[in-house]
């Protein structure tokens, strides 16, 4: 792993915890309850869809041979 993705790795982490820590610190419930629920209904698609090629590939035996992903990035 180079120090470059490294990097990038630990920035979108911090990035992705921050996002949660100010969601809770700038929480407003006398808010417009349209755009809550709209927010959890997103939150909740989204955790399906994260979770769901899991489930799958576990249910059906795996995604075949193993390969190594190569990336540009």
């Amino acid at each position: 792993m180079k120090s470059r993705d490294l990097l990038i790795g630990i920035l979108l982490t911090l990035a992705a915890v921050g996002q949660i820590v100010l969601g809770f610190v700038f929480y407003n419930s006398q808010g417009s309850d349209l755009w809550r629920n709209i927010g959890w209904g997103i939150g909740y698609l989204s955790a399906i869809f994260g979770w769901l090629p899991m489930y799958e590939l576990k249910k059906r035996g795996g995604s075949g041979e193993r390969t190594q992903l190569y990336s540009d990035f």
